[in-house]
């Protein structure tokens, strides 16, 4: 067992969920367990264990798939639970839609793709964490499709904006390069996305490495100067700020 390995939950049906607590704030506090979780694609869990999200006191699920995604593989199980529903998608239409591959993922260089995706993802990013900073919606989880790329840029901002830093954000998205082969091997089987031929530039993109994490907190800094200073620019409040660090750390 890796010193992260606990906080992954094994639920029936998904692959790559996992709670954000425990984790160190650069002042010294540590992250609240049991609050927000992130995960792959919730519309696969069994029966049994959609139950056991209710178990786990989660109260709010965003879905950030697209509406193309949601209304192609709906919600499975979750849809019959009475835990609240927000669809904020950071991606619109796929390969079904006449969607083009952006450039930086034909290039394979995904870091770059978070990079120049960002300004138009940002209304909706801000929209999530103003929902997760409110204490009566969480515990929550948030969900795409792989828990990689969309889930992965939300939670990054969330940790940062809370004080953790940059190194162990990385680690967290990290965790996901071991379980994405059991996740491409669903998406390939159950057509939650429109086949893509398997070049070599898809096959890096595939992956969780810290590169493209990196990559993306320096450009964000760079560009804003902090987190910070982004999440006002999106229109994030003080207050909401100070209230998603007390929901989430210690």
């Amino acid at each position: 067992m890796t010193a992260h390995e606990h906080r992954f939950v094994e639920l029936d049906g998904v692959f790559n969920f996992r709670d954000l607590g425990g984790l160190p704030t650069s002042d010294g506090a540590t992250t609240r367990s049991g609050v927000m979780f992130r995960s792959d694609a919730l519309h696969h869990l069994a029966p049994d264990a959609a139950d056991r999200l209710v178990d786990l006191g989660i109260r709010t699920i965003i879905d950030l798939r697209s509406a193309v995604e949601l209304e192609r593989s709906g919600r499975g199980a979750l849809g019959d639970t009475a835990i609240g529903f927000l669809h904020a998608p950071l991606t619109h239409g796929d390969a079904a839609a006449g969607y083009v591959l952006p450039p930086a993922l034909a290039d394979g260089d995904l870091g770059r793709h978070y990079v120049e995706s960002f300004p138009e993802r940002s209304e909706m990013l801000a929209r999530v964490i103003t929902h997760l900073a409110d204490p009566a919606n969480v515990p929550a989880v948030f969900h795409c499709t792989a828990g990689k790329d969309r889930t992965g840029l939300v939670a990054a901002l969330v940790l940062s904006l809370v004080g953790v830093p940059d190194d162990v954000i990385v680690h967290d998205y990290t965790l996901t390069d071991d379980r994405m082969q059991l996740v491409m091997e669903r998406i390939r089987a159950s057509g939650d996305r429109m086949p893509e031929p398997i070049t070599p530039a898809l096959a890096r993109v595939a992956r969780a490495e810290a590169a493209s994490m990196e990559k993306f907190l320096i450009a964000v800094r760079s560009d804003h100067g902090s987190t910070q200073e982004w999440a006002s620019s999106a229109g994030i409040s003080e207050a909401t700020l100070a209230s998603l660090r007390s929901v989430l750390v210690v």
